[in-house]
């Protein structure tokens, strides 16, 4: 999976439109990881963000579930509400499983509706809805605007699934793991 840090923990709920159903709140904005075939890229950006128009809407996460696939961390064992705060950070990942010996690029995009038209400098006066910026209807191409952008290469070994599968299990002795207490 590929993913992307943010030292904010509250940044991918910050702005939010929707609200929370039960305890799954939406982030406003999503990890989307792409080949090259799957997008194009205008020689001249529209105003006011970059944009790539995505030809494969099939490669895009479902938004329905991407209250899943962002998270925070804290590192050690202070509680969330004294930690300090350069010990808590965010995440999002993209639930896209990637293929070996393989070029991508990774887009931060707009979550929702309102965003994408934003990103594109469309009138969003009268949007009052929180709708998802694609769903698997959307026709493609599908125009986004992106914050960041990265390109990586995959290998055909190394990455964590090949390394767990390596481990091979050890039969330990019976008494592992036990001391004599006085």
């Amino acid at each position: 999976l590929c993913g992307i840090e943010f030292d904010a923990p509250d940044f991918p709920w910050l702005f939010t439109p929707a609200s929370a159903n039960g305890d799954r709140l939406r982030p406003w904005l999503a990890l989307i990881v792409l080949k090259p075939d799957e997008f194009d890229q205008p020689a001249v950006a529209p105003n006011p963000a970059p944009v790539i128009d995505v030809k494969n809407i099939a490669a895009l996460p479902d938004l329905a579930d991407s209250w899943n696939w962002a998270h925070v961390q804290v590192s050690g064992d202070t509680p969330i509400a004294s930690a300090d705060p350069a010990s808590v950070s965010s995440r999002l990942l993209c639930p896209r499983r990637l293929d070996p010996e393989t070029e991508y690029a990774a887009f931060l995009v707009p979550a929702f509706e309102i965003g994408r038209l934003a990103g594109t400098g469309q009138d969003v006066s009268a949007v009052t809805t929180a709708d998802p910026a694609w769903t698997s209807a959307t026709a493609a191409p599908l125009r986004l605007p992106f914050y960041y952008s990265f390109q990586f290469h995959t290998s055909d070994e190394g990455d964590f699934e090949s390394l767990v599968r390596r481990l091979t299990p050890q039969v330990l002795p019976a008494d592992v793991g036990i001391s004599p207490m006085d």
